[in-house]
């Protein structure tokens, strides 16, 4: 294919709210191609040619839909299913497609992917995290039935790495467990970034070489391809929107390719006044980009795009310039049962609940994360540093350095357009690499990504333009003064866990006592929980004493470990995300005058600790407790105990005589109340009630859509009742499955299980119920997918 760039200048025709978009269907978006799959995994591994052959009778095979996981695992996945499985898919292509490029891209398959198209072998994937795209406009059935068959195999590879599941510190489970499209393209088109396979180019290419608080540029590199017979004349046509509202548009010039022949084109649109994107303020614009052939539109893509500068000045982080220092967290993917296979709702509801923490930055452990997690990111305002797959495993091997390389190379083209990107981390975490690997990994990246916006970061301090450092490796260690900017990468875990702090997390000496752990589970106690909230405010004012920029407490969600026979417990939400104590300390230190913050009061402990203290998370200037109606005095945050560089201390009252009744916390700004809180010490258990976490989305039909519900065993007046455990039956009417064992056993009062979505939009009746407690019972309404 001959190969070319071209830069065309264009005139931005400045348009400001001129025009608004039509709602008008679009025939140029991609088709999602999750639904009517048949699943097969392997017990004994079957000859190839059997189930690729037309005929094979799949009827025994189970029907799923993607996103899917090979085996529902138990809560503790000691044993995650390793082996081999088989997708197949029939399909007709809709009228009118014959000449088209058809195009079909997995954002996400586990981990050596086969694929198959009418008995022809298109492609050989390796790796579970990353999207591939095949075109098979070449062996396809215009008129009757298509066959797609996939085979999957997620057993250890030396290839792909990490180091083999049985020592390693997560879990990778399987599947198709990301969505699946449909694409197809008129022979000039554009082209996708991950297939087109070009450095800083391919598909759609945004960057913002000149911004400040009055202007912006935006380049827009868009990547032709002409697979026609005859050379074709067109014009490219960019349009801004913010909302519905359209703020520029680009007149194209007239343009030709070739036949065969592809090129770049760059085209640039002036901003006057933009809206820049920031983790207070994330404003985004739509980018639609449409190929005119005439007055027919013949492609177009859209895009979300934030338009923001980033510089360091020594270790100083400035966005839009301004110094910003980040408080963040580190996030696995995996939701209980299901592993990796989450809708891309719950997607988005973990971002929100980052988010809401307290968060504005979170690092994407030890793999990129989903395309929809990313776009949460973007609209929620988190910077991302975004990792490709390492983790404690390094080869010379060639083809293991090719493929890191390679996922380096597809990382940056698939994420490069996201708003939330900080740096990429284009290192092997807690690996150690040779120096010519890292010069290699650090050259990647700035020539996938040109210009002063793109920082690389890893664990290692040589050759990166940001140091990642976890705060164990720091501890006991003589460093010298460091010249680059700097993060804490994890920090309140293993520090606090293994006194040797080394890095073969299965093979340590000497454990701390478990009162001492940040792991602590929810079932474990008040006394337990408000230990580990302890030693996150020690680990994170500890912080503050370097130079860091950003530091990430490990971690957000207790999730499972492939070495361990327990869950890892150090999550300030347990794995079905209810809040620990933990996460209540974060939240206060975002300030009540955020955009995304309020004022708040949280009582971290009902009865007095040891010390006969009650401690009180708040981010007000003063909040008093009342014991039984009575009032103990209100007080400032706590200067003493921690260092005033803690936004807001926690609170601390002596009520070591306080044993039964209620306590209430009021919490005050400029000496208006602002924020309460009530809670009584636990009655006899009465009646169960029953709550869903929507968390910002709808429960989506025909998505595989999945929300938590959680059955609260409570009193009289509404308190839950830790003890004793108790088991919960669920219950529900409507196109829907529950997921988890059911009955399902309460941890410090709360059953929880996973709601899987059906097909059908509809009410859904959910019922909880056990003994003779009074049931508790909700009705949800699924919704349809928003077209």
């Amino acid at each position: 294919m001959a190969k070319k760039f071209l830069t065309v200048s264009l005139l931005a025709v400045c348009i400001a709210f001129a025009g608004c978009r039509k709602n008008v269907p679009d025939l140029f978006e991609k088709q999602n191609f999750n639904d009517d799959w048949q699943f097969f995994r392997v017990e004994e591994e079957p000859s190839d040619d059997q189930f690729l052959d037309p005929e094979f009778d799949d009827s025994g095979w189970e029907d799923v839909r993607i996103p899917h996981t090979p085996r529902l695992e138990p809560l503790l996945v000691n044993d995650q299913w390793q082996g081999t499985c088989w997708y197949r898919k029939k399909f007709k292509l809709p009228g009118g497609q014959k000449g088209r490029k058809l195009y079909l891209s997995f954002e996400g398959a586990m981990n050596v992917a086969d694929v198959w198209i009418n008995g022809i072998h298109k492609i050989r994937h390796q790796g579970g995290y990353l999207p591939f795209v095949i075109e098979f406009s070449d062996v396809a059935d215009w008129q009757g039935i298509n066959q797609l068959v996939v085979r999957l195999d997620n057993r250890d590879n030396p290839t792909t790495g990490p180091k083999p599941l049985e020592i390693l510190d997560f879990n990778t489970y399987g599947g198709i467990y990301r969505n699946v499209w449909l694409s197809s393209k008129a022979p000039l088109h554009i082209t996708d970034p991950v297939y087109a396979d070009q450095e800083a180019s391919g598909g759609i290419f945004v960057s913002y070489p000149e911004v400040n608080l009055s202007s912006a540029t935006v380049t827009i590199k868009t990547h032709m391809v002409n697979e026609s017979s005859r050379s074709e004349a067109f014009k490219i046509i960019h349009s801004l929107y913010k909302g519905e509202q359209l703020i520029q548009k680009s007149r194209g010039e007239q343009l030709s390719l070739s036949p065969g022949e592809d090129a770049a084109f760059l085209n640039e649109l002036k901003l006057e006044d933009p809206e820049l994107w920031s983790p207070q303020y994330p404003h985004l614009y739509l980018l639609e980009t449409a190929v005119m052939q005439g007055n027919r539109i013949i492609d177009k893509e859209t895009n979300r795009i934030g338009i923001k500068t980033m510089a360091f000045r020594d270790q100083a982080f400035f966005l839009n310039g301004e110094e910003l220092k980040l408080r963040g967290v580190n996030r696995h993917q995996e939701y209980p049962y299901v592993g990796y296979a989450l809708s891309d709702n719950a997607q988005y509801r973990d971002a929100k609940k980052i988010k809401d923490a307290g968060f504005d930055y979170v690092r994407l452990s030890h793999y990129p994360h989903s395309n929809a997690f990313m776009d949460a990111c973007d609209e929620l305002g988190l910077m991302c540093i975004d990792a490709i797959l390492g983790w404690q495993y390094y080869s010379d091997s060639p083809e293991f350095q090719a493929h890191v390389f390679s996922t380096a190379r597809d990382m940056i083209r698939r994420d490069r357009n996201h708003a939330s990107v900080l740096a990429w981390e284009v290192s092997l975490n807690e690996s150690w690499m040779p120096e010519y690997f890292i010069d290699s990994l650090h050259q990647i990246a700035h020539k996938e990504y040109p210009g002063d916006q793109c920082f690389t970061a890893g664990w290692q301090e040589y050759g990166y333009d940001i140091y990642l450092q976890a705060r164990q490796h720091r501890l006991g260690r003589h460093q010298p003064p460091l010249e680059k900017p700097y993060v804490v990468s994890e920090y309140g875990d293993w520090e606090y866990y293994a006194m040797n702090a080394g890095l073969n997390q299965d093979a340590w000496d000497d454990l701390i006592q478990e009162e001492r752990s940040s792991r602590q589970l929810r079932g474990h106690g008040p006394m337990r929980l408000l230990q580990q909230a302890k030693n996150i405010q020690e680990a994170h004012n500890d912080n503050f004493s370097t130079p860091a920029f950003a530091d990430g407490y490990w971690v957000m969600f207790d999730y499972n470990r492939g070495y361990a026979d327990d869950l890892e417990a150090s999550g300030i939400m347990d794995i079905f995300r209810i809040p620990k104590p933990s996460f209540y300390f974060f939240q206060s230190q975002r300030s009540a005058s955020d955009p995304f913050g309020k004022p708040m009061v949280h009582l971290a402990n009902m009865l007095p600790d040891k010390s006969g203290e009650i401690r009180i998370f708040s981010n007000c200037d003063e909040v008093e407790l009342i014991l039984n109606g009575i009032s103990a005095g209100r007080q400032s945050p706590d200067q003493d105990q921690f260092s005033d560089k803690l936004a807001h201390p926690p609170f601390t009252f002596n009520a070591a005589s306080f044993d039964l009744g209620e306590l209430k916390a009021r919490a005050y700004l400029n000496g208006e109340l602002a924020a309460e809180t009530v809670q009584h010490t636990p009655g006899e258990a009465s009646g169960i009630i029953l709550r869903a976490d929507l968390g910002g989305r709808d429960l989506q039909s025909d998505s595989n859509d999945m929300i938590f519900l959680y059955a609260e065993v409570v009193d009289d007046k509404g308190t839950i009742v830790p003890d004793p455990d108790w088991e919960i039956s669920f219950t529900l009417e409507g196109e829907a499955r529950i997921i988890g064992p059911n009955p399902a056993s309460t941890e410090a009062g709360i059953a929880a299980v996973l709601l899987r979505a059906g097909k059908m939009p509809g009410l859904l009746e959910i019922n909880a119920s056990s003994g003779e407690l009074s049931s508790g019972s909700i009705q949800l309404e699924m919704s349809a997918i928003h077209e």
